[in-house]
């Protein structure tokens, strides 16, 4: 298993990647490498907020992406001035397994709380519990995270992950087993339950034929208006990054392309880059500090401003495009998907969604105090 040391080496090797490719023109971002200039930046553009990205960002697998970085979130946990929250596209895990992932890979159970944690499931719930609430079932193509946020704002799922039988849509008519695959003849014989509203698609690791053709005939199929069918996607990442060697897995938005593509029917995404996703993020936010404030522990204003949250994440086309999207200060860091090569590439051809800074890891946001030296001993 790959050790905190491991990833932080990565992120030095993208670094310098990202450096000596641009060695013939100057750099147009502002590279913040330190604590101190970190704390300047933070400082003087006035942020109240930071939203991080989880995997790329805060971990990669299982693995911290810094050695410095458990010491880091404590103390930004603790600020009393800067708040932070957690925006993920890892549809697959609900809001309770994404904090439960955090204190497995830091170690502190004490420090992050429950409404800090924003994946793409709880923002699909959110969705359909907020835009179409009339939405009462819903086929899905996902993980149990996701399943489980829907069922928590009172929509009960078919489908879901493969190894669900029984009442699950995607099990055989006598309830026996999974069955993958679907001929013409099943085809014409499986009935679909009319009361689905809704058809939800997010990261699925067990995904096939059946699914497809289930999720398919819901959203064509004359016998279900399907017209009236809401077609939601968590996110269309193409990708993850996994583990030290860097291997790709394909994620959530080959599910949804595939179906997308089939039905000639483009979804509404609601995780990063929606807008949607911040209005889910600002109105809890806003929600926290109002109950901090009636409790006496004020810690930031009840107004949270567009111009005043970073946005923190490793990949362009989701991180950086959701903070570009809502008016944020972005930041990409080179512990994830981005590689220097690419963030230079991008930078010499005039990207139109660059950041607005490169910070090499999270663990150089602060240190515990007495910690400072640490910059040093990891050779930033």
């Amino acid at each position: 298993m790959a050790s905190p040391t491991d990833v932080l080496n990565l992120t030095n090797s993208n670094l310098e990647q990202y450096l000596s490719s641009l060695s013939s023109s100057p750099s147009t971002l502002l590279l913040l490498n330190s604590p101190s200039t970190i704390a300047k930046y933070i400082k003087d553009n006035k942020i109240s907020h930071v939203l991080f990205d989880c995997d790329g960002v805060i971990y990669r697998s299982s693995t911290p992406t810094s050695p410095t970085l458990i010491p880091t979130l404590r103390k930004l946990e603790k600020s009393l001035s800067i708040s932070i929250g957690f925006v993920t596209n890892s549809s697959g895990k609900s809001r309770l397994a994404c904090m439960e992932k955090m204190v497995q890979v830091t170690g502190l159970d004490d420090t992050f709380r429950l409404e800090a944690f924003f994946p793409a499931g709880y923002a699909a719930a959110r969705y359909l519990k907020e835009v179409h609430p009339t939405v009462k079932k819903a086929f899905v193509i996902g993980g149990e995270g996701l399943v489980e946020e829907l069922e928590n704002v009172g929509i009960e799922c078919l489908g879901g992950p493969a190894n669900c039988h029984g009442a699950n849509a995607n099990a055989n008519a006598n309830g026996s087993g999974y069955d993958f695959s679907v001929d013409e003849k099943q085809l014409e014989e499986l009935e679909f339950d009319k009361d689905v509203g809704a058809v939800v698609i997010g990261m699925a690791k067990d995904f096939n034929y059946r699914m497809l053709t289930l999720a398919t005939t819901y959203l064509t199929s004359n016998e279900m208006n399907s017209k009236n069918i809401q077609f939601v996607s968590t996110n269309l990442d193409p990708f993850d990054v996994i583990g030290p060697k860097s291997r790709r897995q394909p994620a959530a938005g080959c599910m949804v392309k595939a179906v997308e593509f089939a039905v000639g029917r483009e979804s509404v995404t609601v995780g990063k880059p929606s807008e949607f996703l911040w209005d889910v993020v600002r109105k809890e936010l806003e929600g926290e500090n109002a109950n901090a404030n009636a409790n006496g522990n004020l810690k930031l204003n009840l107004n949270l401003q567009p111009e005043n949250v970073l946005m923190v994440g490793d990949r362009i086309d989701t991180d950086i495009r959701f903070g570009k999207n809502c008016g944020f200060k972005t930041a990409v860091v080179l512990s994830g998907c981005t590689t220097g090569e690419e963030l230079a590439k991008m930078e010499r051809e005039g990207a139109q969604e660059l950041p607005d800074v490169v910070i090499p890891h999270v663990g150089l946001f602060c240190y515990e105090d007495g910690d400072i030296d640490l910059e040093k001993k990891i050779g930033l």
